[in-house]
């Protein structure tokens, strides 16, 4: 994966756990917040998540959530969601309106380092792909918030869009990893805040 200089401001948001880290898996997803597309193949998404402007004192000691991209359940998960991958694509083309908030998940690598990261909205960009990081990294130290990244097929582990017509967030694959381990509660906040059924996540 390719970092680019960004025009855009750094993205400001502040981890609070594992609904915290689902809830920034969803993208905000609300009709407020959706996007364009610019290719068939390579749906845009939202802009970028909007700012947090809690004081730093009421975000320390709160434990943030990782994905593990050894992890066997995750990697089922990054399996799942690439053998989908051209169902996605097809799924929020252009030519279908009520596919929104569109986005992939990259594998990020430092070295010998590697990270899940969302990205959105994206574009094909020759080749590969180009668009902006909508995460934040806690352990590559090359990429920020807000930044521009290239990244290619094969970088992707993940995918999401909010199907209007259904009024649920699909794709998610490695947010339910982590969901399906917290309390039944968290999963149930999760389907009637964002509409994301860990049991039905295909395109």
């Amino acid at each position: 994966m390719t970092v680019l200089p960004s025009a855009l401001p750094p993205v400001v948001q502040r981890p609070s756990g594992l609904l915290w880290a689902c809830a920034m898996a969803a993208l905000l997803l609300s009709p407020a917040h959706a996007g364009g597309r610019k290719a068939d193949d390579a749906p845009a998404a939202t802009t970028a998540a909007s700012a947090s402007t809690a004081p730093d004192d009421e975000v320390k000691g709160i434990e943030t959530v990782e994905y593990n991209p050894d992890d066997p359940e995750i990697k089922q998960a990054v399996k799942a969601a690439r053998a989908t991958l051209d169902k996605f694509f097809k799924s929020t083309g252009t030519s279908n309106a009520l596919a929104t908030n569109v986005a992939v998940k990259v594998e990020v690598r430092e070295g010998k380092v590697r990270e899940y990261l969302w990205v959105t909205p994206f574009e094909v960009q020759g080749k590969g792909y180009s668009g902006t990081l909508n995460d934040i990294p806690h352990k590559v130290k090359r990429v920020s918030t807000g930044q521009q990244v290239q990244f290619n097929r094969a970088d992707i582990v993940d995918w999401a869009y909010t199907d209007l017509h259904e009024r649920r967030l699909k794709g998610n694959y490695t947010t339910c990893v982590m969901l399906r381990r917290g309390p039944e509660s968290d999963r149930a906040m999760m389907k009637a805040s964002y509409g994301l059924d860990c049991d039905r996540l295909d395109p």
